[in-house]
């Protein structure tokens, strides 16, 4: 199963390659929460991860959409990995949040 098994598609990033990993503390917004199965956010962030290890990494910035609910869903991770190994960034600002385009 993956995301458009419910409906959801993933938007083309608007840089094909980057160095955000999407593997730190991963937050969803109560809003997804009270709005989105359990479901469809373990698909979204399992499709990323997948991506992302694929790719070697990532642009920060993932959009999803979900035409029928009429949906539209961030996914943005906030530091680079060669930013969190040459200790530019504390490993505490490694972080990713899904939240809904409104809610940014």
């Amino acid at each position: 199963m993956d995301i458009t098994d419910v409906g959801w598609e993933h938007k083309p990033p608007e840089y094909t390659t980057g160095d955000y990993w999407f593997d730190g503390k991963f937050f969803v917004t109560r809003n997804v929460q009270n709005t989105l199965s359990e479901e469809e956010i373990t698909l979204i962030y399992a499709h990323i991860i997948n991506l992302v290890q694929q790719k070697g990494g990532q642009d920060y910035l993932q959009v999803f959409e979900q035409k029928e609910a009429e949906y539209k869903l961030f996914f943005i991770d906030q530091v680079t990995r060669e930013s969190l190994q040459n200790g530019e960034q504390p490993n505490e600002h490694n972080y990713c949040t899904l939240l809904f385009d409104w809610e940014y």
